[in-house]
């Protein structure tokens, strides 16, 4: 468990730049509009594209599918 909690802050840290960052990259999703697969040749229409991943991240963290959830479920600390 002393490893799980660094990697944790690790990633809730990327999720928050990420959010962070996104509004400062509206010409680049207008751009996407007009090429959708812009995000295979501009990194930051790949940084966009990386919602999904980050988001899904971000729910695992907090138990929202059943892998996760019984995993929480397993190790409650209460």
């Amino acid at each position: 468990m002393p490893l799980v909690e660094p990697f944790i802050k690790s990633c809730l840290r990327l999720i928050v730049t990420w959010l962070v960052k996104i509004p400062t990259l509206q010409t680049t999703i207008d751009e996407m509009e007009a090429v959708p697969l812009l995000f295979l040749v501009d990194p930051k229409a790949a940084i966009i594209e990386s919602s999904h991943e980050l988001m899904e991240t971000l729910g695992k963290l907090f138990g929202t599918c059943m892998r996760a959830l019984s995993f929480f479920m397993l190790y409650d600390v209460n």
